[in-house]
């Protein structure tokens, strides 16, 4: 995912100009694909974590994980960040980031307390 996410960031500028002729949509549009490629690896760990942590029989720690990152981190990060500070659309690709990488930090802690994966095998 990183890895396709980060030529897609490379080429964005060709890649954008498929679509618009806009430069401030292809400077955007190169800044978003590079937050998404450093926060890939947090996506990935949190898509595999969540189904590991749910198929060991506990569906509730994902779930409040996932309430805390989402209406916590991601709603208030772009309301502060996108609509009061004026920061705009890399303030909402940070936002989903930075939720992302508190909820793999999260499931890493989980993960590490209750030895999750030794539990399934």
């Amino acid at each position: 995912m990183t890895a396709i996410t980060a030529i897609l960031a490379l080429g964005s500028p060709w890649i954008g100009k498929i679509f618009t002729h806009d430069k401030t949509v292809i400077h955007l549009l190169g800044i978003i694909l590079l937050i998404d490629t450093f926060s890939q690896p947090f996506l990935a760990s949190v898509t595999v974590d969540t189904s590991v942590v749910q198929a060991g029989g506990n569906s509730k720690f994902p779930m409040m994980v996932t309430i805390i990152g989402i209406w916590v981190v991601r709603t208030l990060g772009v309301y502060i960040f996108a609509w009061k500070l004026g920061f705009g659309l890399p303030a909402v690709w940070i936002s989903i980031g930075a939720d992302n990488a508190l909820r793999a930090c999260l499931f890493a802690w989980y993960r590490n307390k209750k030895n999750v994966i030794r539990e399934l095998a």
